[in-house]
This record gives C-alpha cells, sequence and structure tokens, in this order.
C-alpha cells in the first residue's frame, strides 16, 4: 500500500521537475517562478493528476501480478495509452518555450495565445485517465471490499462517471476556450 503512495509522489515529482526542467533550460529559473506564480494553480491540479494516475498505476500493476488477469492487463495497456496521452496535452503548451529556437515563431504565438485551453485539456485528460483506472479496478475487482478508500469510490458506477468526466471535460474546455478567445 506504502508503495503505491510512493509511486504517486515519484509521478508528481518527476512531472514537477521535467516541467522546470524545460522552463529553466529553455529560459532561466526566473522565468520558471513567474510563470508557475501565472499558471500554479494548473500545474498543481495536472501534477497532482498524473501524481494519483501513477499511484493507481502502481496499485492495479501490483494487483494484476497477484492475480494474473489477462483481462486487466488490456485494460491497464488502455488506461496507460490515455495517461500518455494526457501527459502529451498537458505538456503541449511547453513547446512555446522551444518553438523560438527553431525559428517557429507562428507556431510559439499561437501555442502562448491559446496556453490555457490546452491546460484545460491536460487537467480533463488526467480525470479521465483516473477514472479508466479506478473502472479497471472496479471491473476487476481489484479492490478489498472490507477496506481501504477504494471500496468508498468504487460504489459508483464509474462508467456513467466516465460519461460525466467527459461531458464535463467537453464543457470546461468549451468555457475557457471561449473565455481565451474573448481575452485576443
Amino acid at each position: 500500500m506504502v508503495r503505491n503512495y510512493l509511486w504517486g509522489f515519484a509521478g508528481s515529482a518527476a512531472i514537477l521537475s521535467l516541467y522546470f526542467a524545460i522552463l529553466i533550460l529553455s529560459n532561466s529559473l526566473n522565468h520558471a517562478m513567474e510563470e508557475l506564480k501565472v499558471i500554479g494553480g494548473w500545474i498543481a491540479l495536472l501534477v497532482l493528476g498524473f501524481g494519483i494516475q501513477s499511484g493507481l498505476f502502481a496499485f492495479i500493476r501490483g494487483m494484476i501480478k497477484e492475480r494474473a488477469g489477462a483481462k486487466a492487463t488490456a485494460s491497464m495497456a488502455a488506461a496507460g495509452g490515455v495517461s500518455t496521452t494526457a501527459m502529451v496535452a498537458c505538456c503541449m503548451h511547453h513547446v512555446t518555450d522551444i518553438l523560438p529556437i527553431l525559428g517557429a515563431s507562428a507556431a510559439a504565438i499561437f501555442f502562448v495565445q491559446y496556453q490555457t485551453p490546452f491546460l484545460a485539456i491536460g487537467v480533463s485528460s488526467n480525470l479521465i485517465g483516473i477514472n479508466l483506472m479506478l473502472r479497471i479496478i472496479q471491473k476487476n475487482g481489484l479492490y478489498q471490499p472490507d477496506r481501504g478508500i477504494l471500496r468508498h469510490i468504487v460504489r459508483y458506477d464509474m462508467d456513467k462517471v466516465m460519461v460525466f468526466n467527459v461531458l464535463a471535460g467537453i464543457s470546461f474546455f468549451i468555457v475557457i476556450f471561449l473565455g481565451t478567445l474573448k481575452k485576443l
């Protein structure tokens, strides 16, 4: 159990380190700190979401090793793909740090202008990735029904929660995107 929390913490630390490394290498530590002040809430949500996914991934992997379920392994691979997609989406806005160096100023301007919608996609993708992992846990009975926090979470229909998360994510993105357009 503690191992899963450590994996979650390590995932959060790794993604936060990657964030700072990209900003420091492409600009400076000062720039990284200023950027964190501006979008720190978004970064916190992304780091937390990735950490939760890392912990759930470790939990599922450990339970699969114990039970050796092929069905769970296939579902796990699908969730891993969504997790990777979430990470790509959440880091997409950092392309703006590298594009000017490559001479792609127009693309950099585009990504800077639409940074907030990209962050919204990353947060929504993280929620969907977490939901997928919880669905895997629920569908494969990878929890102990008499103890632990998962027993409280998996009592909800994860398929219905997924529909809600997808619709909420799309709505959230549209609102953020329209808000960004108004500012331009």
